[in-house]
């Protein structure tokens, strides 16, 4: 009963250890200004919600090609009649000049213009930020919601063993108060033979010296285990909310830089008006 107590518990031990160190040690390393500073996060949030493609955006309707396609008559449509007419001969009238482009339309192509080079310079941008913003985006998915679920396990896991680890060492101490209890007894001095035992009672009461001195070593790395996980827990809790801080400070910029950018495209808009303003004129 009394080597049952103690054994395993090296081994158990060294495990927790192995497990504790794997939760935390990335956190504890991890280059957190960096992956939490809000331009990198700012970058992160344009990437997840920026949706560009390398292509440009579509054309669609805007494409002369399309209004082409759509005005342009079919070959084969054209009735006999119409070819007699434009074959008559009409009076000479002097030419028009032709009439000037569209006010729409010109503003169509400059905006689709505009909006092609925002689009690529926006895009070169991000692929240039690429390999660092993957980085900063996996060094942030360590720090999860499921270290600190792991951590608390383990700290419960090492508070249950601390106190499984009281319990034996309480028995064991009972029971070598016990028997310490029955050598100092009249009836074993002066009944049995004492001396023909003396060298096994030494034996055994040094033996559950030592079995009581691993198990106060034992316990002692439990309870730096449990520091351990009551440090990182408060680590990553604190991480948390510097993470916290920094996402709304990212939101801030971003807000900043898409407020400067609808401030460009005011500003563009309004240049393309007195542009067209003075072509119609």
């Amino acid at each position: 009963m009394l080597e049952w107590s103690v054994e395993s518990w090296s081994e158990y031990i060294d495990n927790m250890e192995e497990t504790l160190r794997a939760d935390s040690v990335e956190a504890k390393v991890a280059p957190v200004a960096t992956v939490t500073s809000p331009v990198n996060l700012a970058q992160s949030f344009h990437r997840k919600g920026s949706g560009l493609s390398p292509r440009g955006p579509s054309r669609g309707g805007l494409s002369r090609q399309g209004t082409m396609q759509t005005t342009a008559p079919r070959p084969g449509t054209t009735s006999r009649g119409s070819q007699h007419d434009s074959l008559r001969e009409e009076p000479s009238e002097p030419s028009t000049p032709p009439s000037p482009a569209s006010p729409t339309r010109i503003m169509r192509r400059t905006l689709s213009g505009f909006s092609t080079r925002v689009a690529s310079r926006t895009l070169s941008g991000f692929l240039r930020r690429g390999s660092s913003g993957l980085e900063s985006g996996a060094t942030r998915d360590r720090f999860s919601f499921n270290e600190l679920q792991g951590l608390s396990l383990t700290g419960d896991e090492t508070d249950r063993s601390i106190l499984a680890l009281e319990q034996s060492r309480d028995v064991v101490t009972q029971v070598q108060e016990q028997y310490e209890t029955v050598v100092s007894s009249h009836a074993f001095t002066t009944l049995l033979d004492g001396e023909r035992c003396k060298a096994e009672v030494a034996t055994f009461f040094r033996r559950v010296r030592s079995i009581l001195h691993d198990m106060g070593v034992h316990h002692r790395r439990l309870q730096d285990l449990s520091r351990i996980v009551g440090n990182d827990k408060h680590m990553f809790e604190s991480l948390s909310q510097h993470t916290s801080i920094q996402t709304s400070k990212a939101f801030q910029l971003v807000a900043q830089t898409s407020s400067n950018e609808m401030m460009q495209w005011t500003l563009k808009m309004h240049e393309i008006a007195v542009k067209t303003k003075q072509e119609t004129l």
